[in-house]
């Protein structure tokens, strides 16, 4: 299980647009925090089965990131059917992102 990185711009359109509920990790490579987001959303996949995990790098896919208005690091964005839905900035604790996505569903 775990996150599917995204590498291209296409991956990412073809991804999020294509599934009904997606969650999607902003991050930048090196970042302490970014990791522990990382770390924390391992777990959520085995919670809620029907929606895709994905993650992607800020650096390589500047242009996507741009698209989603992030500005900061980590990042968590819901799409609901390839439209952005909602984000949640600073992925500090596995419970605030579950009631996010369960607030959503």
């Amino acid at each position: 299980m775990g996150l599917t990185e995204l590498e291209t711009d296409y991956e990412f359109e073809t991804g999020v647009g294509a599934c009904d509920m997606a969650l999607v990790l902003f991050f930048i490579q090196y970042d302490d925090g970014c990791k522990q987001a990382e770390t924390l959303l391992e777990n959520l996949p085995g919670l809620f089965p029907l929606i895709r995990f994905y993650k992607v790098d800020s650096a390589k896919l500047s242009d996507v990131a741009a698209k989603c208005n992030i500005s900061q690091f980590p990042t968590c964005c819901l799409f609901k059917n390839g439209v952005l839905s909602k984000s949640l900035t600073g992925v500090t604790n596995l419970d605030q992102t579950r009631d996010m996505v369960e607030a959503n569903l």
